[in-house]
């Protein structure tokens, strides 16, 4: 097993121009801390179904324990694992909302990870080894922000397809999140910190009891953050002439541009009331940087909760409740938060009392390219609520054999509320004549009173965004020894697991349609899955010798039966050879097995593809 210790975690990323860090802990000795150890039988580790097995056999697992998370300074998960080489930063990730991997949905903020840059959709995520509900607009990812950082005991990495033991969805890799159990000592940390322009603060608390034959835990951390806008980190703009660049600025403001046949008029600052077509200068812009209006980082205001019971029924069964809650909510400003302000190229028309054309006074309309930024602030709203809770129980069979059984059940809210402009209405706004009322695209907000209040509400949309994933899980497997070789036991794996995923997205809108639409969607799919796993220690410490240490094979194959899709049957095959003591080699093999499965739908027949 591959323990990462805290040096690799030191050179984490600083806040830019960081002020201050505080951090304040109180626990109970440790020596009172630890629940008693569990027999080797008793133990699974990540990437293998079979018990007692140290480390996957073919696989690299790589372990982060509690004192490496608390040599980091880091405060939440995400930036921890993001120390691992093989954690990629690409796709969803909190203050990115678009470019590549799904980006462009991170509607809620998230904090996610995509293990070789395959995806987040590629990675899963596991607590205790079990399943849990899925994150995002499209419930294709793993809020890893969820969890109380105080629960986490170790977090278990397997930066490696993991299908043949998994499934599909986890051919980019496993994380697998272990929580505390069995505590006596009550923990509490308060953290502090600070930079230019925002700060951070964080509660967190623990609690932990044991009895005779069973454990409580109970985490809750409470954190906040101020959120920081792109105009407050000069270097984030997209005026490039200071460092020897070009203007990326679109020629878009509030008074805006006029462009006539590809020629510029910058409309001169002020209140747009008597202008001339003497008023205006050829090839001059006014010019908006999105970074004025969009959110780098957004204000975050999050409750997470986790607790665990585990009671022994009898010396040979245990049985086990856990869950989670997370409410996270953000506010900021950007249309997506990536763009700022919503632009438009308007077609003022002649009725409009402020009318001027630069060139053509007799002209029916004049285009004026307009950002809506200071009329009307692209403020958005979001986040995340949701839990998952899961029961199960474990039986020692007798002879080193362990059954286990469990069923989870969970559920996520994402939502977003975003105003907009009301496009449906501009045309009818511009075409006011009132001079008291109407719409002067050619005066500066921020200044002036550029539009009547009824005008400016009519001109008042917004889209709201919900959606809600629903998991319900069950699974059963076990596990022992089949008879004895050289190098110790040859053991066995099998199991199965349904599970029933659905998702309901609800949007509304108010911008291109007169009235709010509504748009609603359900879509849902069932899967059932069969796996099994053999280790066959050929060599071991008792039975090692000069240059042969040990001499470990195992196979695995998962088949997972999808509704709305087909068969996957996914076979792995891995070796370790470990010629001295501290020199291990793990070469693994997985094959793309092609099954024909014949759905019926509509008098029509399907045939699956292949997953990894």
């Amino acid at each position: 097993m591959t323990s990462i210790k805290a040096t690799r975690f030191s050179r984490f990323r600083r806040l830019s121009g960081a002020s201050s860090l505080i951090m304040l802990a109180v626990a109970m000795p440790a020596a009172a801390q630890e629940a008693e150890p569990e027999t080797d039988y008793d133990i699974v580790v990540t990437g293998t179904s079979i018990r007692g097995n140290t480390a996957p056999i073919g696989s690299a697992l790589q372990v982060v324990d509690s004192a490496d998370l608390r040599a980091t300074g880091l405060s939440n998960t995400n930036e921890i694992l993001k120390t691992i080489p093989q954690v990629a930063n690409l796709g969803i990730e909190e203050g990115r909302g678009g470019g590549v991997q799904g980006a462009d949905s991170n509607i809620t903020q998230a904090k996610t990870i995509n293990l070789r840059g395959l995806g987040v959709e590629s990675t899963l995520v596991l607590l205790n080894g079990r399943r849990i509900v899925k994150n995002g607009s499209q419930a294709e990812f793993y809020d890893m922000s969820v969890f109380p950082a105080l629960a986490i005991g170790r977090l278990e990495v397997i930066a490696e397809g993991a299908s043949a033991i998994y499934g599909a969805d986890a051919v980019g890799g496993v994380v697998n999140v272990i929580t505390k159990r069995g505590r006596d000592a009550t923990e509490t940390v308060l953290r502090y910190g600070g930079a230019d322009g925002f700060d951070e603060k964080k509660f967190s608390q623990t609690f932990g009891a044991t009895w005779e034959g069973g454990d409580i835990f109970l985490a809750y951390d409470h954190y906040e953050r101020g959120g920081l806008l792109g105009k407050e980190r000069r270097q984030v703009t997209q005026d490039l002439r200071p460092y020897g660049g070009p203007d990326l600025r679109p020629a878009f403001g509030a008074p805006g541009t006029i462009s006539i046949s590809g020629v510029n008029y910058a409309i001169p600052d002020g209140n747009g009331v008597g202008l001339t077509p003497a008023s205006f200068v050829a090839g001059t812009a006014n010019r908006e940087d999105i970074n004025e209006y969009r959110s780098l980082l957004t204000d975050q205001n999050q409750d997470n909760f986790f607790g665990s019971i585990h009671h022994d029924i009898t010396s040979d069964v245990t049985v086990f409740v856990e869950g989670y809650y997370s409410d996270r909510v953000y506010s900021g400003l950007g249309g997506s938060l990536n763009r700022g302000g919503a632009t438009a190229v308007l077609a003022v028309p002649r009725q409009n009392p402020f009318f001027v054309h630069p060139t053509n006074p007799a002209a029916a309309s004049v285009p004026v390219n307009y950002s809506f930024s200071k009329l009307l602030p692209p403020n958005v709203t979001g986040g995340e609520r949701g839990g998952n809770i899961a029961g199960g129980f474990k039986y020692r069979m007798g002879n080193n054999w362990v059954m286990d059984a469990s069923a989870a059940l969970g559920r996520n809210h994402a939502h977003r509320f975003s105003d907009q402009v009301h496009t449906a209405n501009l045309t009818s706004v511009l075409a006011d004549t009132n001079p008291a009322t109407a719409f002067n695209p050619f005066c500066n907000p921020e200044k002036f009173t550029c539009i009547g209040a009824a005008n400016l509400e009519k001109l008042r949309g917004y889209s709201d965004f919900n959606f809600y994933s629903d998991m319900w899980n069950v699974s059963g497997s076990v596990s022992g020894p089949l008879f004895a070789i050289g190098g110790g036991d040859v053991s066995v794996a099998v199991g199965g697991e349904y599970r029933d995923e659905k998702l309901e997205t609800v949007l509304k809108f108010k911008t291109t349609t007169v009235d709010p639409t509504t748009r609603t969607t359900v879509s849902g799919r069932q899967v059932a899955a069969l796996y099994g796993e053999l280790s066959v220690p050929l060599v071991s410490s008792l039975n090692a010798r000069p240059g042969l240490e040990k001499l470990q094979l195992s196979a695995a194959v998962r088949y997972d039966d999808y509704s709305d899709f087909g068969g996957t049957t996914n076979p792995k095959f891995g070796i370790v050879y470990s010629p001295v003591v501290g020199v291990s080699l793990r070469p693994s093999a997985r094959l793309r097995l092609r099954i024909p499965i014949w759905r019926p739908r509509s008098a029509m027949c399907r045939r699956t593809s292949t997953i990894l």
